[in-house]
């Protein structure tokens, strides 16, 4: 992944975000990454709307399963339902993902979603551009 794309991470655990962060830095993906605590603030931030932060194009969207105010599968459903952000590209991560689930997600054009415990391997397909062919 070329290192011009901003990833907006949506997560709400402090721990989960130090090893997002610990797993970029040990296999040199050097993106800039903007946090979100919620699916709310995650909007805030691709509208515009948010008090402080401002996160600017081009970038992807690495989201938790499960937050307070708004979960993953419901941001992902506000954004495919915007004209404007329709073609964001999204991947969900996640403790546990069900069968349903991944179906559920899947018919929202997910672009991918992986565990939590296999976030390491993820980034390095990202890194590699083996998951992001045509981010804008």
């Amino acid at each position: 992944m070329n290192s011009k794309y901003t990833i907006l991470l949506v997560e709400d655990d402090n721990v989960d975000c130090l090893l997002f962060s610990k797993h970029c830095n040990q296999i040199g993906l050097n993106n800039k990454i903007v946090r979100a605590r919620h699916g709310e603030e995650a909007l805030q931030l691709l509208e515009n709307t948010h008090d402080t932060l401002v996160l600017k194009e081009p970038y992807i969207i690495i989201s938790d399963m499960r937050m307070p105010r708004m979960n993953g599968d419901t941001l992902l459903r506000v954004i495919r339902s915007k004209e404007e952000l329709k073609h964001t590209k999204f991947y969900l991560c996640s403790t546990h993902l069900s069968e349903g689930t991944m179906k559920t997600l899947e018919k929202l054009n997910i672009d991918g979603y992986t565990l939590k415990d296999d976030l390491r391997a993820f980034l390095k397909e990202l890194k590699s551009n083996q998951r992001i062919k045509d981010v804008a």
